[in-house]
């Protein structure tokens, strides 16, 4: 009994080793449930084992602070649309990026936050660039890149 008792405790430690962090967004008033990349490990990993994204499921990356960023899909295998947010929650920049390609999507402009999501979200909910995403965690503080 000891050892399934060891056993149970070790596989549960090992689940809770996931680099991701589970929050609500808003995303132009509309909660969102995402897994939150803050550490370098998780923004490193990103969508990566992923068979797909659902309508309720995104990937948010954080960084310290605002910088030139960009992304690429080598073995995501799925489309993919993505947001390039400012430090101030205004979209500047939605993509679309396509599975196995290995250039960079590049933010364009400075920006703190990324939020991936299924092809097609942003436009199925009418989500243009300048519309704000709101009740971004401030309770992670980003790793440095």
């Amino acid at each position: 009994m000891k050892v399934l008792c060891i056993i149970a405790l070790f596989a549960l430690s090992a689940c809770s080793k996931s680099p991701f962090v589970t929050r609500v967004i808003q995303v132009d008033g509309r909660p969102l449930e995402v897994e939150v990349a803050y550490t370098y490990k998780a923004r490193g990993q990103g969508v990566m084992g992923k068979d797909g994204l659902t309508d309720e499921q995104g990937v948010l990356f954080m960084y310290p602070e605002e910088a030139n960023i960009g992304f690429w899909m080598k073995t995501v295998t799925f489309p993919l649309d993505i947001a390039f947010i400012r430090s101030d929650g205004s979209i500047a920049r939605i993509a679309q990026m396509q599975p196995f390609v290995t250039t960079s999507t590049p933010s364009l402009q400075p920006v703190q936050y990324a939020l991936e999501m299924r092809e097609g979200w942003f436009a199925d909910h009418d989500v243009v660039v300048g519309e704000k995403v709101t009740d971004i965690p401030t309770d992670l503080e980003p790793e440095p890149r």
